[in-house]
């Protein structure tokens, strides 16, 4: 089993580092004291790990939380007596108590991914697809990573775009530094090996459709089966 996830919390400079295992309460009486004002609750929220994800919980009566992506400025509401996920690296939580507005920061530090053809697998497995390759057999996707998270590139840097956008085989390659040719053979060996999963569209006998098609497809089933992430991007530097 992985490592879990630890959530970094930061209000005004009292920084706490969470663990799995371990909650934290915020409000006027709290773990976490956050100011004495009277309109602030003794015990606003908490923030707890389960299940995979750090959790925000609002046990508080009136007090809205707004929680806040830190890179994209997506906000989710937290009403009370409601909880959400904490699905981003870095964060706040906002809430307002009379005339103040507070804010907490946080920040989730997610352990090292397992291996490319682990993280494969076990989404075959997940999705019940025709899981027939070996672990041998997809060792050759650790190489051909950074040509999936390069095409991948434009909607994991905006998650919230209404349409799959790819860049073109030649941008791509340009972005890693390879020569068309070589892009072009590790490209044809990933969907190759994805298409021994029982991944559909990434082969075709219409090659004018082909190099377009397939990189949509691509794109569109390693988003939906969260194979990549923002993380993977760290692929890209360098």
């Amino acid at each position: 089993m992985a490592a879990a996830a630890t959530l970094t919390v930061d209000f005004c400079g009292d920084v706490r580092v969470l663990k799995a295992g371990t909650e934290l309460t915020f409000g006027r009486l709290s773990e976490l004291e956050i100011d004495d004002n009277p309109y602030l609750h003794r015990k606003l929220g908490s923030l707890a790990y389960e299940g995979e994800h750090w959790w925000l919980t609002n046990v508080g009566r009136t007090i809205v939380l707004s929680l806040i992506d830190a890179d994209s400025r997506n906000r989710f509401t937290v009403p009370p007596g409601g909880t959400a996920a904490v699905t981003f690296r870095r964060g706040v939580v906002r809430f307002e108590a009379g005339p103040t507005t507070y804010e907490i920061d946080l920040g989730v530090n997610t352990p090292r991914r397992a291996p490319v053809t682990e993280r494969l697998e076990m989404q075959a497995i997940l999705a019940d697809v025709r899981a027939t390759a070996s672990v041998a057999d997809l060792a050759v996707l650790d190489t051909e990573w950074p040509v999936l998270v390069a095409l991948a590139e434009p909607m994991l840097k905006n998650p919230t775009a209404e349409r799959v956008e790819v860049p073109t085989n030649r941008a791509a390659a340009q972005r890693l530094g390879l020569r068309m040719p070589q892009f072009n053979r590790s490209l044809d060996r990933l969907c190759a090996k994805l298409t021994e999963v029982g991944v559909d569209g990434l082969v075709t006998e219409d090659e004018s459709s082909l190099a377009y098609d397939r990189r949509v497809r691509l794109v569109r089933w390693a988003l939906d089966h969260q194979l990549v992430d923002a993380g993977d991007l760290e692929l890209l530097e360098g």
